[in-house]
């Protein structure tokens, strides 16, 4: 069992516990309460268990430049430009 709770050692305990917590609590902030408790350990457990993917470099959040420039076909010399040297126009993912 978990170490938190060790000391309870019968049912009646965890009864008379939730009791308390009921009216401490009310009966309409307890059901808000519990749920976001058990949201909060799901995220936990996700961030754990996510924690072994690699996070994503700068590298892959780069936007691909493309070869010509979309509004006057002049070529683009620099593969990280942001315009375009000839009309000005800004490179963006959308017109890679």
């Amino acid at each position: 069992m978990i170490q938190a709770l060790a000391f309870i050692d019968s049912p009646e305990q965890l009864l008379l516990i939730l009791a308390i917590a009921l009216l401490f609590f009310g009966p309409t902030k307890l059901p808000q309460l519990g749920s976001s408790l058990g949201k909060a350990i799901r995220a936990y457990k996700d961030g754990v268990n996510s924690e072994d993917e690699p996070a994503p470099t700068a590298a892959a959040a780069v936007a691909t430049v493309p070869a010509q420039c979309p509004k006057c076909g002049a070529a683009v010399a620099d593969g990280s430009a942001s315009f375009c040297t000839r009309c000005g126009m800004a490179f963006s993912a959308a017109t890679a």
